[in-house]
């Protein structure tokens, strides 16, 4: 469903793409949700599927943008992202095994 005044701030997401075209769909979802860009795979960039995104995500990220809250929110979940789901140290012996 397409709401008033969306096609106007559609034209506004050029910044948007400038800054955050590279980032994948999956980090998005990490910060509004599962729901949004239903459709698209996780590994899809936001240069490749803004143009198609239905009204409520792209809402969600201009709302953001025009607060300047988008930068903050891709940053915390890029970095959320990438780290291992266990430390280093629980997961590889630091040295030689002592056998009992």
């Amino acid at each position: 469903m397409d709401h008033p005044g969306l096609d106007g701030r559609r034209d506004k997401s050029g910044d948007i793409l400038r800054k955050h075209g590279a980032a994948v769909v999956r980090t998005f979802r990490k910060a509004y949700g599962p729901e949004f860009a239903p459709g698209f795979s996780g590994e899809a960039t936001l240069e490749a599927v803004l143009d198609s995104l239905d009204d409520r995500s792209l809402s969600q990220i201009l709302q953001d943008h025009e607060a300047g809250r988008l930068n903050r929110k891709i940053a915390v979940q890029s970095v959320t992202l990438r780290l291992p789901l266990k430390p280093r140290f629980l997961t590889q012996p630091s040295g030689p095994r002592l056998e009992p």
